[in-house]
């Protein structure tokens, strides 16, 4: 009798992540609910993810635009507060946090600080180490939940205007650059969170480096754990970026367009389409 084949149990990915509908009163959100921009001010701008995130899954955004004449840059983090229902307040620091399981860092121009080694000659102890929970293996990382090529998770340098249209050779090859300052539009920042004997401890990516615990004993498992964006200061503008699934050719295509662009919303804005065409590629219209 011939042996049944084991059928493959496909895995089931959850839906890609967007911004949740209830957000600060200055956010604005595109149709697809992918692009956050603050309308006004420099606050009122708190929004989150629209479900729940998976220990290890990475929410990662770029800055798209910056405003000048402000202080304060971006801020991420999780929160187990129910999104639903609380009154969002207008700025992630302090207020959020005061409010309780609720964990943000500021993101400023230089790496987050981290935990150092006493100055002894004595081995640091365990629970002072920086842990890494992004595993890089031949370009590609490794979560515990995804594998990503690493190169999705760094910021791409924006050039000058001047040569957008009309790149020097050297430019022609340019790849994506973790020496993107942190605070740069174009800089890529992602949270996720890992489970470390029982409890999660928040990390943030910067560029493709692990900035190490930024926050530890966070409760997983009693309630969900979403992500929290804070348009704050200087960032203007920020787009989450897919990094797992595609929902369709269409929006293959336009990530295809931007890439060749560098994102650049100018580079979009001088290609020959159509008007409209040209706003669905800078996520203006859908």
């Amino acid at each position: 009798m011939k042996e049944a084949t084991p059928k493959e149990v496909p895995v089931r990915m959850p839906p890609i992540p967007r911004f949740h509908v209830r957000h600060g009163t200055n956010i604005q959100l595109d149709k697809d609910k992918m692009v956050a921009r603050r309308a006004g001010g420099f606050g009122d701008a708190v929004t989150f993810s629209d479900r729940p995130l998976a220990p290890g899954e990475i929410f990662l955004l770029e800055i798209e635009d910056d405003e000048r004449g402000w202080s304060g840059h971006l801020r991420i983090g999780l929160t187990m507060l129910n999104v639903q229902n609380i009154d969002i307040p207008p700025h992630s620091l302090p207020d959020l946090v005061y409010m309780g399981k609720s964990w943000v860092v500021a993101i400023t121009k230089t790496p987050l600080s981290l935990p150092e080694d006493d100055d002894t000659d004595q081995e640091p102890p365990p629970d002072r180490t920086v842990k890494r929970v992004i595993h890089l293996d031949q370009g590609l990382i490794r979560t515990g939940f995804q594998v990503v090529d690493r190169e999705q998770l760094v910021g791409t340098p924006r050039p000058p205007l001047l040569r957008l249209l009309r790149p020097p050779p050297a430019a022609e090859g340019m790849v994506r650059n973790q020496n993107t300052e942190s605070t740069a539009v174009g800089s890529r920042i992602g949270v996720l969170y890992s489970l470390e004997r029982g409890v999660g401890e928040m990390h943030v990516l910067i560029n493709g480096e692990d900035q190490g615990p930024v926050a530890t004993d966070i409760p997983v498992g009693t309630e969900p754990i979403f992500a929290v964006v804070d348009v704050y200061g200087t960032t203007k503008r920020v787009r989450l970026v897919q990094l797992y699934g595609v929902p369709n050719l269409q929006d293959y295509c336009r990530e295809l367009i931007r890439t060749q662009c560098r994102c650049s919303r100018f580079a979009i804005g001088q290609l020959p389409l159509p008007a409209r065409l040209k706003q669905y590629l800078k996520y203006e219209a859908c």
